[in-house]
């Protein structure tokens, strides 16, 4: 701990929380949970578009670089679990000015393309659902051709998340 304390330090972080005990890990999973809302009141009228990434830890700071240059010019919020390589990135804007939103859209594809290039995967912990569907043929290759074998197998009447997740 008194080793990433040192680099945080460095770094200029402003306040370290440990997160030892049972009380203190409460109030931080408290505040983690509130990020999200915290975000959304503060921009009220702007939507989210909210991606997450995973990549090896060994490119995790490399990815970290990479998503903030990505949205330096959006309103956008990065968070993660380093631990385990996961980045959230939380973009707020107008999804009606399609001019801006395709700036979004584009910020959210260099991202999970790097990621992917860097061994990683399009999604760390928020699932594929219909946004990143279209990074599934990338991120597995072949594979992908007997994930849809075995979803058929396992739900031949395609009751299971229908539409969701192969397009």
């Amino acid at each position: 701990m008194a080793f990433v304390e040192e680099i945080c330090q460095q770094n200029g972080a402003l306040s370290i929380d440990r997160g030892i005990g049972a009380e203190e890990r409460a109030r931080l999973w408290e505040i983690r949970h509130q990020t999200y809302e915290s975000i959304k009141r503060y921009h009220a009228g702007l939507s989210p578009l909210i991606m997450d990434v995973a990549v090896p830890l060994s490119r995790y700071s490399e990815m970290v670089d990479f998503s903030k240059n990505k949205v330096r010019d959006l309103t956008a919020y990065l968070f993660g679990h380093a631990g385990d390589g996961n980045i959230h990135v939380h973009v707020m804007d107008d999804p009606q000015d399609a001019k801006r939103w395709a700036r979004v859209e584009e910020a959210t594809r260099s991202i999970v393309m790097k990621a992917l290039e860097f061994e990683g995967t399009c999604t760390g912990e928020h699932g594929i659902g219909i946004g990143k569907s279209r990074f599934m043929q990338k991120e597995h290759g072949a594979s992908l051709m007997l994930m849809k074998r075995l979803k058929a197998l396992l739900d031949p009447e395609n009751l299971f998340n229908p539409g969701k997740f192969f397009l």
